[in-house]
This record gives structure tokens, C-alpha cells and sequence, in this order.
């Protein structure tokens, strides 16, 4: 039996990234994320366990050229040492949703 994760759905945040960014400092739960590519070209972003481009990745998606890509999970993934999304080339924009339990969104 999996445990409830989201006690609260005012705890559930979300972030349109068009830059690399720290998203949480705090450990958080990845629900769903939608990686938009511009036209030049093939488009692929990393989300990783930390808060740096150095940090452990743990999902890495790519989109064709004028595509959106989305990944939702079928069960959160926890990361213990905060969220952090980073860019790769011809990237639009990536729609970030997560739960942390400290929250105040």
C-alpha cells in the first residue's frame, strides 16, 4: 500500500521555468513536468535532486522541435535535497508541479 503523500492541495505548487532555477531548497515531491520546445530545434531539460546543474539528475526529458513533451509520474518522486531544473538547448519553457510540505502556495 503506497502512503497518502498530498495531505493538502494548497500545498501544491507549480513553476514556469525559462531558465535554469533552484524550485525548492527543501526536499519536495516531482509530480508532473511538461518540457514546450522552440522551433530550433530538439529541446531537453534535466530535474535534478539538489540545487545545482551539479546536482544527481533524476529525469531527463527531450522534445522534438515545436513540441510539448509531459511526464507525469505514476507516483511522485521524492527529492530528499530540493528540486532544481536545468535547461538544455531550444527550450521554451517547462511547466514544473510539486508538492512540498512546507508550502505556503
Amino acid at each position: 500500500m503506497i502512503p497518502t503523500v498530498i495531505d493538502d492541495i494548497r500545498k501544491i505548487g507549480w513553476r514556469w521555468c525559462t531558465t535554469d532555477q533552484l524550485v525548492s531548497p527543501t526536499p519536495a515531491y516531482l509530480l508532473s513536468v511538461m518540457l514546450t520546445s522552440s522551433g530550433g530545434g530538439a529541446a531537453h531539460v534535466t530535474i535534478r535532486n539538489g540545487h545545482n546543474a551539479s546536482a544527481e539528475a533524476v529525469l531527463k526529458i527531450s522534445a522534438l522541435a515545436n513540441y510539448t513533451s509531459p511526464v507525469s509520474p505514476v507516483y511522485p518522486i521524492y527529492l530528499d535535497k530540493g528540486l532544481y531544473v536545468d535547461l538544455g538547448n531550444n527550450v521554451e519553457g517547462v511547466l514544473v508541479i510539486y508538492y512540498q510540505e512546507h508550502s505556503k502556495q
